[in-house]
């Protein structure tokens, strides 16, 4: 296998084990998901003793804009994973699904987004990661 197949096969094992979900999904299941924390504070309500949660690079450090508007956020958001850039974030993911051990890692928070016009970072890094790299990563 050459390095240009390797990679492929690397990248259609990122894309197709990543997720995103929030904290209180009860679709959420240890045996099958690596919980995985992209939020700064930690899951207190319906988090799991048996969740393994670790912190991931596009953490948003821009909490202070959630109440100036969805654009705004979004803007400041996508600025800070401009600065990681995909190399980074995509090494750290593909740390991530090498310890997940087969499961699908699921990039939480707290927001549930059942309620239309709710917007939330980790759909927001979906969007940015889709934009950048062809990759879907879908909601739990």
């Amino acid at each position: 296998m050459n390095n240009h197949e390797k990679r492929r096969e690397v990248l259609a094992k990122v894309q197709t084990a990543i997720s995103t979900g929030y904290y209180q999904s009860k679709k959420l299941d240890p045996a099958k998901h690596l919980v995985v924390q992209t939020s700064i504070g930690n899951p207190r309500w319906g988090a799991k003793a048996e969740w393994e949660t670790e912190l991931i690079t596009p953490t948003p450090e821009v909490l202070e804009l959630a109440d100036s508007g969805e654009m705004a956020y979004t803007k400041a958001y996508v600025a800070q994973l401009e600065k990681i850039g995909v190399p980074a974030i995509r090494a750290e993911l593909e740390q991530l699904t090498k310890a997940a051990a087969g499961r699908e890692v699921v990039l939480c928070c707290f927001e549930a987004l059942k309620k239309h016009g709710q917007f939330c970072h980790r759909r927001i890094f979906a969007w940015w990661w889709h934009t950048k790299t062809g990759e879907t990563i879908g909601e739990l």
